[in-house]
């Protein structure tokens, strides 16, 4: 029972994975790790300095969604390079979209000027977003490929399990293998039962005694039938005894 309840929150647990986005999930998390470190560091919220905006240096925005939007931007980049991205490319990657545009003199410069406490949240949503990012897409493919061998073994045991006689015993315990894999078992069973009973007529017929066949009478020597040379019988003349019969001397002529 604890299994297979183990097993059921398992199985939920990894459908909420697979139903997520790695980069926008990466990408918020970083951000909420990230705020609560400029919250506690840098200055106060108000209203010449926005705390969620850190990226672009505290400027406020007009649009209320303008914070999560620069967020999803610079994940973009850091999630998709073949490299991790390093603060200091990011900070440069952000001045290129427009992020520091309006920032305060404050904020002016490269990124080795600027405080510490936004050099560090540079770095700290660089190596967190990254981080995220990989790990749920190592996740996410070795969930997919493990379902993807579990349907591959159930689809191989229900047809092992097929019977090849067309009871549908099976059928009535699984509903919906007989319209996915009846015709195919019936003409299976068909041909099964065809090639069976066709080898046991040729068992039949090989088990059989042969019947004796006695050989054909000899035809009767006909008197009148012409003789070749060597089957003619000669008279032969000579002293009796010789094998020959012995004419009369009144009889030459």
């Amino acid at each position: 029972m604890t299994d297979d309840l183990a097993r059921v929150a398992q199985v939920a647990l990894d459908d909420r994975l697979l139903s997520v986005d790695p980069e926008t999930c990466a990408a918020t998390l970083a951000h909420v790790v990230t705020h609560a470190l400029v919250r506690t560091l840098g200055p106060d919220d108000s209203e010449s300095f926005d705390t969620e905006r850190y990226l672009a240096c505290g400027v406020r925005s007009e649009t209320p969604e303008q914070a999560d939007l620069d967020v999803l931007l610079v994940a973009d980049y850091v999630c998709n390079r073949p490299q991790n991205v390093t603060p200091h490319q990011l900070w440069n990657k952000a001045a290129e979209m427009g992020l520091h545009d309006g920032a305060p003199e404050d904020f002016k410069g490269g990124f080795s000027d600027q405080p510490a406490w936004l050099q560090l949240s540079y770095s700290l949503f660089c190596r967190t977003c990254r981080l995220l990012f990989i790990e749920m897409g190592m996740q996410i493919r070795e969930v997919e490929a493990a379902r993807r061998a579990e349907a591959a073994a159930l689809e191989h045991a229900n047809r092992a399990a097929l019977p090849l006689d067309g009871e549908g015993e099976l059928y009535e315990r699984m509903p919906g293998l007989m319209d996915r894999y009846g015709d195919e078992v019936t003409g299976n069973g068909a041909r099964a039962g065809a090639s069976g009973n066709n080898t046991a007529n040729s068992a039949e017929q090989a088990v059989k005694p042969a019947k004796a066949i006695s050989p054909a009478p000899a035809p009767a020597p006909d008197p009148d039938a012409v003789m070749s040379i060597g089957e003619r019988p000669v008279k032969h003349q000579g002293k009796p005894g010789r094998g020959g019969a012995r004419t009369r001397r009144a009889d030459r002529t």
